[in-house]
């Protein structure tokens, strides 16, 4: 492909640390929603980032090389397991102020979590429309 070489080759490593990012902002949006914040509402739909990645990873013949990463599966196995630390330290007999600490650390590894599913759907929908 076009850019097989030079300073675009390995775009795809870029993509992981930019979806963290993405999703850690759109937790916010979401989060600020409740607080009745003004101009948030529209941005949580936002699906401007996917759809960009899909077509850059198209445009730069990437897409298998983002594949093999993946990066999705790794995100997954992480929350869950960290979901599953947190539930130990709750099933443990903790002390209340600590049990819903860990709640609390459980319900936001859940919600980003969750993100990251979203941002994964958008993602593979958007490369359907730039497929070949």
């Amino acid at each position: 492909m076009l850019f097989r070489e030079g300073h675009l080759r390995h775009f795809h490593a870029v993509i992981p640390p930019l979806t963290v990012s993405y999703v850690e902002q759109m937790r916010g949006w979401k989060e600020s929603l409740g607080k009745k914040a003004t101009g948030a509402a529209g941005r949580f739909t936002d699906d401007g980032f996917p759809m960009g990645v899909a077509y850059l990873l198209r445009v730069l013949g990437q897409g298998d090389d983002w594949e093999r990463l993946g990066w999705f599966g790794i995100v997954e196995e992480h929350f869950r397991e960290e979901q599953r630390r947190e539930g130990d330290l709750v099933g443990a007999g903790a002390e209340p102020g600590l049990e819903r600490a860990s709640r609390l650390t459980a319900k936001r590894f859940a919600d980003t979590l969750g993100e990251f599913h979203l941002l994964s759907y958008s993602l593979s929908s958007a490369t359907l429309f730039f497929a070949p």
